[in-house]
């Protein structure tokens, strides 16, 4: 026997108005951004197999959640031996969650991460970090990695690149000729530029800035953008996104050289995200604090990042033919 259509009808309607009260209520911890991680396996022309590391130096990727001066900063370092994007979201999201299962402190307990196939090649990868609270920065910077980037949100975030560094190398991994990249992405598409060694006078950060800013700045209103409080010399380029024009908000970022110095940061958001307030920076800092992460959650890090066959390498031999307030918007001064 069913129930009459008005008993039903109470506690759906009630369910109702519950959804809608919840709906006016802002979810603090509701925002997220989204990287695309790009990567590929490189060859070493001289000896034809995979190259892991340059010059003795291992690859490191951080991830920091957080303003450098907040207490609630965490900075997880994820080692990284090179590979598809796909493969590095996958230890990266791996690393993330280590460093919150293993810090009884950590600030964000809504913290969640989730990676996607999105290039049929594993190119590239993508990986959403959520649970955030509003506003939160959230930085990623590759130390010797030689990548290009991307982050990004919805809302009214800004967002920032970073070239930090007293000269960048002027070859990439392999000898070729190294790139430095930057740009915005918003409803309108993506505004990005490669810079090479031939297009700079030297190789300073603050010199592949100012080449950009250059590029960027006559061309960013026209994606809802604005460059915001650059003075010749910043090696940091903060942009701030008209919500009114724009609900896509992104950076894209690194270079080909492996050369630490380069990152992107990016404030949390989720769709229709409008929350005034102060002035705000979305820069990592100088120099990151030393890493929150847990030595087991890099030992885990490190062994993920290897090859699949350096993993298995020694537990059975081959087989024989199998290969193993928004503030007032300042332009940026151009003189």
């Amino acid at each position: 026997m069913h129930p009459p259509r008005a008993v039903l009808a109470r506690p759906l309607a009630a369910a109702a108005l519950a959804a809608a009260l919840l709906a006016l209520v802002p979810d603090a911890r509701a925002a997220s951004v989204t990287f695309e991680m790009r990567g590929t396996p490189i060859i070493d022309p001289a000896t034809g197999k995979r190259k892991i590391f340059e010059g003795g130096k291992i690859p490191v990727l951080e991830l920091i959640i957080g303003r450098k001066d907040d207490p609630n900063r965490r900075v997880i370092k994820i080692p990284w031996a090179g590979g598809s994007g796909e493969e590095k979201v996958a230890v990266i999201r791996t690393a993330i969650l280590s460093a919150k299962a293993f810090d009884p402190a950590f600030p964000y307990p809504d913290l969640d991460v989730t990676v996607a196939s999105i290039d049929p090649t594993k190119t590239r990868g993508s990986m959403t970090v959520s649970g955030l609270p509003k506003k939160t920065p959230v930085s990623f910077l590759a130390k010797h990695a030689g990548e290009v980037d991307s982050t990004r949100t919805t809302g009214d975030p800004i967002g920032a690149i970073g070239f930090r560094a007293p000269a960048f190398a002027s070859v990439d991994g392999v000898g070729g000729t190294a790139l430095y990249v930057g740009g915005i992405i918003s409803d309108f598409g993506e505004l990005a530029f490669s810079l090479t060694p031939s297009d700079l006078p030297d190789l300073r950060g603050r010199t592949i800035v100012a080449a950009l800013f250059a590029k960027l700045d006559p061309l960013v209103d026209g994606f809802g953008v604005d460059i915001i409080d650059y003075t010749p010399g910043d090696e940091v380029l903060t942009f701030l996104f008209d919500p009114d024009l724009t609900e896509t908000a992104g950076v894209i970022y690194g270079t080909t050289a492996e050369t630490t110095g380069t990152f992107g940061c990016l404030e949390a958001g989720e769709p229709g995200d409008r929350v005034p307030s102060g002035a705000r920076t979305c820069d990592p800092g100088p120099e990151s604090v030393p890493a929150a992460t847990p030595w087991l959650s890099l030992a885990l890090g490190a062994l993920l990042a290897l090859p699949r066959a350096w993993r298995v390498a020694g537990r059975r031999p081959a087989r024989a033919g199998r290969a193993g307030a928004r503030g007032p918007r300042r332009r940026g001064k151009s003189g």
